[in-house]
């Protein structure tokens, strides 16, 4: 199944992402990572990360607004360090 289309998912019993292959939707597939089997959907049901995605994401964002905060206040400090006169 080399090149085929897929969904990612994760594992309802480890947490682990999977890609499976749309041809599986539907039908019982196996977890590589813990072996558990389980029934493949492309439903947005929080077994798949739906939620813990958006978390993520939430998360990442304040981080990222963070992150551009502190690069600003060093560009600041470092643009006024750079204009005051040496003697």
């Amino acid at each position: 199944m080399a090149g085929s289309i897929r969904f990612s998912g994760t594992c309802p019993t480890c947490g682990r992402v999977l890609f499976v292959p749309v041809e599986m939707l539907g039908l019982q597939v196996r977890c590589h990572a813990c072996g558990a089997e389980f029934k493949s959907s492309a439903k947005s049901e929080p077994s798949f990360g739906a939620s813990c995605r958006q978390t993520e994401n939430e998360n990442l964002d304040s981080r990222v607004d963070s992150l551009l905060a502190a690069a600003d206040r060093q560009l600041e400090a470092a643009c006024w360090t750079s204009s005051q006169p040496t003697n």
